[in-house]
């Protein structure tokens, strides 16, 4: 760690006393190092599937080059592994880490056409996804990364490592345009497509045949995948009202309603690492004009909701813990846990700032929230982890950003920029 950053983290760390219900619970202790300091334009670090490398859109050579750097190799420089006097951003690790997709661009602006190029991290090899530029909307992986999916304005496509051949997996009718979503599965079997006022159908992303049409849906309605991939959540709204939460079951074809709602919305879909569904519905009170929101819960896919609570603020994101049987959500300024089993509720972050967005580490000990919080007569953004058994929490305050815990150890990605751009792991350890 450079003298300026171990001073600037003496600064702006700060511990603060447990918010849980627990009297006697320690303070969460971290310890911050800074593994790399970077130009201050440099952006977005993410994980390896495997915690050991990052990769991050970097500007040494004055435009936009993806760079990747080896965590077990300190002290090296950071590999431009794009290699262009172009731009070149939006870098995603293929499952097993072989391969780095990224996009390509010939012109710096953000709303130019793309091409996606895989690189082969092991050979250096470029494969150029298209041979032209698209108007790319988004990219994934197939799990065995042999394979990448993605979507353009005019289709979606699946492209084959193997063979560097493209199959076309959906595309608008002749020259056709209208505007369509696409969600595909966690696991990249099936894709949900909604072209505007048209039936919705999922489609096998292998072969591209159609197993269901779904009326209902279209553009922009939430929809979340299982995460086997073999179910779907999605809004079925009416004008104004009502709005029905169904489930889609691929493998039986049946359609359950879980929820219908007059007067209210809903706003939050969430599935867990197990296959139960949580979701929120909130209201307007008319008498006094505050949100309220309930927190459901649903055992079985095809099973109306059981109430987890009622809280009279609007939500924001819901997160299952990814070991526990435990489901954490967000308020304007605060962060909470649900027991699922007794429905009991703890309150872990309040009154720092306004929270943006929480990650759970991967064994479910240790919840991170990005808050941008008032200090010195500005509003900057920080980062607070809080532990969830003992309820302590630490406070990273500054100019810092959350990029999301390791996949596979306690170690948190955060930059923090000044006159560079520092990235730092934060570890939990014992106080």
């Amino acid at each position: 760690m450079n003298a300026r950053a171990i001073g600037l983290i003496a600064l702006l760390f700060v511990v603060l006393p447990a918010l849980s219900t627990d009297a006697a619970a320690p303070e969460v202790c971290l310890l911050v190092d800074t593994v790399i300091s970077r130009p201050a334009d440099d952006l977005g670090p993410v994980w390896s599937p495997d915690g050991s490398r990052i990769a991050f859109v970097g500007h040494d050579e004055g435009n936009p080059e993806v760079y990747v750097y080896d965590l077990s190799a300190r002290y090296t420089q950071p590999v431009n592994v794009s290699n262009s006097p172009e731009d070149d951003y939006a870098p995603l690790w293929s499952p097993d880490g072989r391969y780095l997709v990224f996009r390509h661009r010939q012109v710096n602006y953000a709303w130019q056409p793309v091409q996606p190029i895989i690189v082969d991290l092991t050979s250096g090899n470029h494969l150029p996804v298209t041979t032209e530029f698209l108007s790319i909307r988004n990219m994934q992986w197939t799990p065995d990364s042999q394979s990448l999916l993605y979507a353009t304005n005019r289709g979606v496509y699946r492209y084959a490592l193997g063979s560097g051949e493209t199959r076309t997996l959906w595309q608008l009718p002749g020259y056709a345009s209208i505007f369509f979503g696409v969600v595909a599965s966690q696991n990249g079997r099936r894709a949900l497509i909604t072209p505007h006022e048209q039936t919705a159908i999922i489609i096998d992303t292998e072969s591209g045949q159609t197993s269901a049409a779904l009326d209902g849906l279209g553009p922009g309605f939430s929809t979340s995948w299982s995460p086997d991939g073999n179910r779907l959540a999605f809004l079925d709204a009416g004008f104004p009202n009502p709005i029905h939460l169904d489930t889609y079951d691929i493998s039986s074809g049946r359609r359950a309603e879980l929820m219908q709602v007059e007067g209210g919305w809903i706003p939050l879909i969430a599935w867990s690492p197990d296959g139960r569904l949580a979701w929120t519905e909130s209201h307007q009170d008319t008498d006094t004009n505050e949100i309220v929101t309930r927190v459901m819960i649903s055992d079985h896919h095809e099973a109306a909701g059981r109430e987890l609570l009622t809280i009279r603020h609007s939500l924001r994101q819901l997160a299952w813990s990814p070991t526990r049987d435990q489901l954490a959500f967000v308020t304007y300024a605060g962060v909470y846990v649900i027991d699922v089993p007794s429905g009991v509720s703890h309150e872990f972050i309040q009154g720092i700032g306004y929270v943006t967005r929480i990650d759970w580490s991967h064994d479910g000990d240790y919840l991170a929230a990005h808050i941008f919080a008032p200090q010195q007569n500005a509003v900057r953004p920080s980062v607070a982890i809080t532990h969830i058994a003992h309820g302590g929490l630490s406070l990273l305050a500054g100019n810092f950003f959350m990029h999301g815990w390791s996949p596979v150890e306690n170690r948190l990605l955060v930059t923090g920029s000044g006159r560079e751009t520092d990235v730092m792991m934060l570890t939990p350890c014992t106080p």
